[in-house]
């Protein structure tokens, strides 16, 4: 886990967001997934399906 001095506050979903943005399907190996995917170690023997997201996105407006 990423630690932070930043202070932050959590605000439950769901929020209003503005923006554009682009999502991009790929297909994993399994070896890059398991090396590489940022998937725990308890859920690795669940993983059947070797597709990922790639978001890229601009919010242009956010209330949170």
């Amino acid at each position: 886990m990423i630690e932070s001095t930043i202070p932050y506050h959590i605000c439950p979903a769901p929020w209003q967001l503005k923006g554009e943005g682009y999502l991009m399907l790929y297909r994993f190996s399994e070896d890059f997934l398991m090396k590489e995917g940022f998937i725990s170690e308890e859920l690795k023997g669940a993983v059947w399906l070797n597709i990922g997201l790639v978001m890229l996105v601009n919010y242009q407006d956010s209330p949170v």
